[in-house]
């Protein structure tokens, strides 16, 4: 039986495609690749944005601001 594949929308327009099969085919260990990807996808999208957001604040507050590091949900700056 073939199943076309799946696409699943995030709210931010983010596009993952998946496998319906794998999910005919589970067993009791089963864990769909696209388990963690929404979670994964969504909050790097929303770093991205605050990260954006808080570089426009910054800089109209007139703040000598260095961003050092964006890494996941961690934004360190240097000020």
């Amino acid at each position: 039986m073939f199943l076309e594949p799946v696409q699943l929308v995030m709210p931010t327009d983010r596009v993952y495609d998946f496998d319906r099969s794998e999910v005919e085919a589970r067993t009791s260990l089963w864990r769909p690749k696209i388990l963690n990807y929404p979670v994964q996808g969504l909050g790097a999208d929303l770093v991205s944005i605050g990260r954006v957001t808080m570089w426009k604040r910054l800089r109209k507050a007139g703040l000598p601001v260095l961003f050092q590091s964006t890494v996941h949900d961690s934004v360190d700056l240097d000020v």
